[in-house]
């Protein structure tokens, strides 16, 4: 969102904008391939038509991704440089974090996040970190 991960990195400001689009183009990949890593365990049904749902909403992010930003260059200093259009960029920006929000929802209730269990045995979970497992 904000091309940089905290408030105190140091960056060239020009770099900034050239950032925020890879990190854009960089969620829409990830949501992609946590989408691929955990489709088969998703179960048949509404589950299975809510990821393809989520995934056609990336589709659509996508296809006017290329609005996020414009390249102009500098006439005085012959430089290109990247201009983000907010607007644009803030709502599909939005959009993908809706679909990552809705996506843990769908992760978690197919047990993918957290156990399904009512009892969390800690003595068991801390010797199974232990062992490596």
């Amino acid at each position: 969102m904000f091309g940089k991960k905290d408030m105190e990195e140091q960056i060239e400001y020009d770099s900034i904008p050239y950032r925020r689009v890879e990190g854009f183009e960089r969620m829409i990949f990830c949501l992609r391939q946590l989408i691929g890593n955990c489709k088969f365990s998703i179960e048949k049904g509404e589950d299975e038509k809510e990821v393809a749902k989520l995934s056609e909403r990336i589709d659509q992010v996508e296809k006017v991704a290329d609005g996020i930003g414009s390249e102009f260059i500098n006439d005085i200093t012959k430089e290109n440089e990247l201009r983000i259009n907010e607007q644009h960029f803030r709502t599909c920006f939005d959009i993908l974090r809706s679909v990552k929000d809705d996506l843990n929802f769908l992760l978690n209730k197919n047990g993918l996040i957290f156990r399904q269990s009512d009892e969390m045995d800690l003595d068991k979970i801390m010797n199974d970190i232990v062992e490596g497992g």
